[in-house]
């Protein structure tokens, strides 16, 4: 029988993989759980230098995590960073898209009957004129801006890595085919408005494009899989209401209705579904969406 010990299923070891906004947040749980699990390289990509340095500073337990400033928006970035990875070690086995952005601004509007809504907000938008009114003042650039990092910038640097993820399966380093995964959000699945309209608009367009490139790259030897996570610390969920602005971070601090396992994610629930798609445990998985949320798509209206 194989080696079925889970420090083979779940290692890292002798990957070299490439994480984008992987200086912060979900991204940085990411690339030192790969890290730390022993990858040969994990480049962390993000526009803000001592970010990322700092990162790589206080995360890398074996010296392995290597910065380098680059922004996924920009075709001559991304062919920057492909340049400087290829010179340095010449192919990948993994690229996670994780680079994202998006705003609070529309949360202040009234939810539908039996979704939390913020207290002042009722009083303030008390009619469709005054709805209308505050969704006018958005700007169409806004709404790009959105897209263009969530989508177009995931799309460009899945595009941008696919002759070094080639070339990571030529080297046969490790057992599994080379691989992208996508972080997106459960925003992909809910109906109710939580942060923006853009935000779970765009995450539901690259899921979507995440799994066509699970149906066309196959063929190559690159696979494609989704990590959809619910409620973690990030800069993003530092918004009104949430986790960081009001001190929700550990068991008992959301209810059963709002989260079922009443806890914000951690380091550790990330790290258990990267580990599993990037090792060996996860070699024979493609155009696969992991939901982890503690339960969150499930006591809220969503399409998952």
């Amino acid at each position: 029988m194989s080696d079925i010990q889970a420090s083979t299923l779940f290692s890292a070891k002798g990957l070299v993989a490439v994480v984008t906004g992987g200086g912060t947040g979900i991204g940085l749980m990411i690339a030192a759980a790969l890290e730390n699990n022993g990858a040969t390289k994990v480049y962390i990509v993000g526009r803000r230098k001592e970010v990322l340095e700092n990162a790589a500073r206080v995360h890398s337990k074996h010296g392995n995590m290597i910065p380098i400033l680059g922004d996924v928006t920009s075709k001559e970035s991304l062919e920057a960073m492909v340049k400087t990875i290829e010179s340095e070690v010449g192919y990948v086995n993994l690229l996670v898209n994780n680079a994202g952005t998006g705003s609070w601004r529309h949360s202040v509007l009234p939810k539908p009957p039996g979704l939390e809504s913020r207290p002042d907000a009722a009083e303030k938008y008390k009619s469709i004129e005054d709805v209308q009114k505050f969704l006018w003042e958005d700007s169409m650039e806004e709404w790009e801006d959105t897209f263009r990092v969530n989508v177009t910038g995931a799309w460009f640097a899945s595009v941008a890595f696919l002759g070094l993820l080639d070339q990571g399966n030529k080297r046969e380093v490790v057992e599994q085919t080379s691989q992208i995964i996508t972080v997106t959000s459960i925003a992909s699945f809910l109906r109710g408005l939580g942060t923006c309209f853009s935000y779970p608009a765009s995450k539901a367009a690259m899921t979507h494009v995440a799994k066509m490139l699970a149906t066309h790259f196959p063929q190559y030897g690159i696979r494609s899989n989704v990590i959809a996570p619910g409620l973690f610390p990030s800069e993003l969920t530092a918004g009104p209401g949430t986790m960081d602005s009001s001190n929700k971070n550990k068991l008992g601090d959301f209810p059963p209705g709002h989260i079922p396992l009443r806890r914000p994610g951690k380091d550790e629930d990330i790290a258990g579904a990267v580990l599993y798609l990037a090792g060996r445990a996860g070699a024979y998985v493609n155009g696969n969406v992991m939901v982890v949320d503690g339960g969150r798509t499930s006591v809220l209206p969503a399409t998952y």
